[in-house]
């Protein structure tokens, strides 16, 4: 019974500490998607500029 009760504490341990490796993978994963969703976002800024920037050009140069 007292062999019982020693290892009972460290198998909470070790589920806690394996439990925390998981969770970290997550939010690792998490982190990477979230900069790709970034790099997107920036990239359809400056894309959205380019139509904004050669619209006006069009405009203005085909009313001359």
């Amino acid at each position: 019974m007292d062999r019982l009760n020693s290892w009972l504490p460290l198998l909470l341990v070790i589920f806690i500490l394996t439990r925390a490796d998981a969770v970290s993978d997550q939010c690792t994963e998490l982190q990477g998607e979230t900069a790709g969703i970034r790099k997107l976002n920036h990239r359809n800024e400056v894309l959205l500029g380019q139509c904004y920037v050669s619209g006006y050009y069009i405009v203005h140069v085909s009313s001359l």
